[in-house]
């Protein structure tokens, strides 16, 4: 499957969200839906923590937001997504 077959977009927006970001991912990548299927977009608002680095860990594409609000970086999400 290609990048453009995804079926499902994903868009996080993500602010220091190191506390919560691993657990959110796991969850994802959980799923029993084929992971060649799924990206997953971090929209992330300019953290200074180890959002940026988790969300590498785990290979998902990076987006800047910077407005920082989650309602911009959902529209970042959706005109990125495949």
């Amino acid at each position: 499957m290609s990048t453009s077959d995804k079926i499902f977009s994903i868009i996080i927006p993500t602010f220091n969200s190191e506390r919560t970001l691993r657990m959110c991912l796991d969850s994802i990548i959980n799923q029993s839906i084929d992971k060649k299927s799924i990206e997953i977009l971090i929209v992330d608002g300019g953290s200074t923590d180890k959002t940026i680095k988790i969300a590498n860990s785990y290979n998902c594409t990076i987006l800047k937001n910077p407005y920082v609000q989650p309602e911009y970086a959902k529209y970042i999400g959706l005109i990125n997504s495949k």
